[in-house]
């Protein structure tokens, strides 16, 4: 019997579960077809794991700056293994809530690879050599969700010892050495992960600077801070064009859509190298079909992906709604933390956190909040320091405010906001 559903979604990360929930939640039936695990690259492999390993590392180096503090440490350790099985713990306890979340909500999951054999019709096979198809759904809508890969340069040979972002979380042991080639926000986290566990990590990037996603300033300082804890960098270098002596090689050189060229080809579904070409709505140019996440290539953010998943089902559901990208906030999980939003236009206003009573007491002072002030609205900013990732919401339900009510607002002493607040004063000051 043909199975028929209000929607397929091809892929079960963040983007796909997010908009199989919201279909339910609206009355209509979902079914994600998963071919390895659901949560996606998010919670399996990227998201949950990573962080995991930056809250090890942000504690070791804690303890490391305790003495100053007045705390006696007389040496700090770890077990590589009880970390690992610790990770792999985190990452079932959310791969299980992402099922029950589901079930509950009664989406159907299949596992297989999924293929659209035209506009309504999604085939499953055991594998992606297609070699035995075990269901055919019928579908109303079908939703693309199939997210990215890590990019492996073809110049970059194929060795045991150089591993991505995805397989580094599966050593066994921590390396005394690590080459990383590629400076964004992947290299960064990877890098001082693994320096705070005690490898001697160099870090090359072919551009001038690392982190080119992040204005000028917030690149400089966190260059200065990772210089600082014993990571080498290396810019304006080729990978290619030096040779140096490293247990592993990471490459970290980003990320790109994973989807079949041959097959969205055959339905007349419009791509490029950036990705699936989709409008506002997440709409694809074959009607019925849409494409979320990763797999679309406009912004890489497991928090986008939810979004527009959730954009796509609503519209399928009978609801019209556009995505609205202009204040996605992007958080960078480095040590410390590096978070930015909005525009860098107008007037900017800056506040260190070594100014910051809250900071200080925690001995977490390095960093600074940037915002930037146009037409006496609040429209951007970028922080580096303690909790950046937690502090860029508190800037992003500030954004297009005026900033004389936003300094009026009574805010509690002592805490790290007060920063954002007293660098809007410093640009409201110099106007």
């Amino acid at each position: 019997m043909l199975k028929k559903f209000d929607a397929v979604i091809i892929g079960g990360g963040p983007g796909g579960y997010s908009a199989a929930v919201r279909i339910a939640q609206r009355g209509g039936k979902a079914c994600i077809v998963e071919r390895r695990w659901l949560g996606g690259v998010c919670a399996n492999t990227g998201c949950i794991p990573t962080k995991v390993l930056v809250s090890i590392a942000k504690s070791i180096s804690a303890l490391k700056k305790s003495q100053k503090l007045g705390i006696a440490v007389e040496r700090v350790s770890y077990d590589a293994l009880k970390i690992k099985a610790w990770m792999k713990n985190r990452v079932k306890r959310s791969v299980k809530g992402i099922e029950s979340i589901l079930a509950s909500n009664g989406v159907e999951v299949v596992k297989g690879f999924g293929c659209i054999d035209e506009p309504g019709k999604v085939l499953v096979y055991d594998d992606k050599e297609k070699k035995k198809m075990n269901q055919l759904l019928d579908a109303r809508s079908i939703i693309i969700a199939t997210g990215a890969k890590p990019i492996r340069p073809q110049s970059i040979a194929d060795d045991k010892d150089i591993i991505n972002s995805e397989n580094i979380l599966e050593l066994e042991e921590i390396p005394k050495e690590l080459l990383i080639i590629g400076g964004g926000y992947i290299g960064l986290e990877f890098a001082c992960i693994f320096n705070a566990l005690g490898t001697k990590v160099c870090l090359i990037e072919k551009l001038p600077r690392i982190l080119d996603t992040e204005e000028q300033e917030i690149s400089e300082e966190i260059t200065r801070l990772m210089k600082r804890a014993g990571i080498d960098i290396l810019t304006n270098t080729d990978s290619c064009a030096i040779k140096l002596k490293a247990d592993k090689v990471l490459l970290a050189v980003g990320r790109q859509p994973n989807f079949n060229e041959e097959e969205l080809n055959k339905i007349g579904i419009e791509f490029d190298e950036q990705g699936i070409n989709t409008d506002l709505l997440m709409k694809t140019s074959v009607r019925g079909i849409y494409a979320v996440g990763d797999v679309n290539g406009r912004l890489l953010l497991a928090h986008v992906a939810i979004s527009e998943g959730i954009v796509a089902a609503e519209n399928i559901m009978g609801e019209k709604r556009k995505m609205n990208y202009s204040n996605v906030p992007n958080c960078i999980f480095s040590i410390p933390e590096i978070a930015s939003v909005g525009k860098k236009e107008g007037k900017a206003g800056k506040f260190p956190f070594i100014a910051n009573g809250k900071a200080s007491t925690m001995g977490e002072t390095d960093g600074f909040v940037k915002v930037y002030v146009s037409a006496g609205k609040l429209v951007g900013a970028s922080i580096i320091g303690p909790q950046a990732s937690s502090l860029i919401a508190v800037v992003q339900a500030l954004l297009g405010k005026d900033t004389k009510e936003i300094r009026r607002m009574v805010v509690a002493h002592p805490t790290l906001p007060e920063a954002i607040f007293e660098a809007i004063s410093d640009a409201e000051s110099a106007l």
